[in-house]
């Protein structure tokens, strides 16, 4: 049975916080810090930005991916989604700092909610069909470095068959300089004949994460399915590589969690993995964190009989009734969870709001 969060609102009237009964139990000598009391008096269901992009000079659009920084403290990277007249605008990266659940201005940033905009060099060969998710994590060219990985991997049409991954390096986001320079690689790739859907269709992906100088791809299905890049592909960059399917024993699905997810991520420890969808997320929780590859995977979501130990509903769904969260994210070296939506709305999910996010 799914636990249940504890979410604590602040009640204003009386001046106080919640708390479950046996923490008040337990924890009586120890004081909180100010920073819990403030953290567990935030409703996470409201969102610490109503419109990213509000009077702002970025196109930052439509959000489609999220992750954050391991390298500059605060710092989620988002992107746009494609399919759309104005496409070459949406060839962008953009940043945001959250700090003690708020986003906070940084250089370079503009708007009300601060985001700032990078371009690509002009030249780049490089165009967003159907950009849907990004990672981050080691060039996988050489296993070190930090490098962000941007997944063409949508396929709202069914038909398309070849699929890009852009690999460049992280940029730093308060720097002058608001272009990247230039692409680390481009990885082709295309599903195997096993991948194609009852009705002829290939799958659409929304979802993709770094692990182990390796790239994972999670389909958007009712009950989805997860494919990486063949080992040691990044000897091939000029192939088109045909992805392989990660499988547990007959255990060939996503195990308990929702259907058609967008996003995914591991906590920084690989203790907890978290996916969901446009209005409702699950965690898991890994009890073999030092696993690595495949077996990690296998053992975050493709065991029989584990299921999510947690989901919960990214906002209150009366008040907004279209949420599509299309990014979402772990913030590094912690639990707290960011996401935001097609439709520019920020939520943060601090690690001690809840009962294990």
């Amino acid at each position: 049975m799914n636990k249940i969060f504890l979410v604590c609102a602040a009640v204003a009237a009386f001046g106080s916080a919640c708390f479950a009964e046996d923490d008040l139990a337990d924890d009586t000598d120890d004081e909180p810090s100010a920073e819990s009391v403030d953290a567990l008096a935030i409703d996470p269901k409201v969102p610490i930005a109503p419109d990213l992009n509000k009077n702002s000079t970025n196109s930052l659009g439509e959000v489609s991916g999220i992750v954050a920084s391991p390298n500059h403290a605060g710092f989620i990277w988002m992107h746009r989604d494609g399919y759309a007249a104005d496409r070459p605008s949406r060839e962008r990266l953009y940043a945001m700092k959250v700090v003690d659940r708020k986003l906070v201005a940084f250089s370079g940033s503009s708007g009300t909610y601060p985001t700032r905009q990078f371009t690509f060099a002009s030249g780049i060969s490089m165009e967003n069909l159907n950009w849907e998710d990004i990672a981050i994590g080691n060039d996988v060219t050489d296993n070190a470095g930090t490098s962000l990985f941007i997944g063409d991997i949508g396929n709202n049409s069914g038909g398309r068959t070849n699929y890009k991954v852009y690999q460049f390096a992280e940029p730093n986001p308060t720097v002058s300089s608001s272009v990247i320079p230039s692409l680390q690689a481009t990885w082709k790739f295309k599903y195997p004949s096993s991948a194609q859907l009852s009705n002829g269709d290939w799958p659409n992906c929304e979802t993709m994460f770094h692990l182990d100088r390796n790239l994972y791809i999670i389909t958007k299905e009712s009950q989805p399915r997860v494919y990486r890049f063949p080992t040691n592909f990044y000897e091939q960059p000029s192939a088109t590589h045909t992805l392989v399917p990660v499988v547990n024993g007959t255990t060939t699905r996503v195990v308990g969690a929702g259907g058609n997810p967008s996003f995914a991520s591991f906590s920084s420890d690989h203790k907890r993995f978290m996916i969901g969808a446009h209005k409702k997320f699950f965690v898991y929780e890994v009890a073999q964190s030092s696993l690595l590859g495949d077996a990690l995977v296998k053992a975050a979501m493709l065991t029989p009989n584990n299921p999510p130990e947690w989901d919960h509903d990214i906002s209150d769904l009366g008040t907004f009734s279209s949420l599509n969260t299309e990014g979402g994210t772990y913030q590094t070296g912690s639990k707290s969870l960011v996401f935001v939506t097609e439709g520019k709305l920020a939520f943060h999910w601090p690690q001690a709001n809840s009962e294990a996010p």
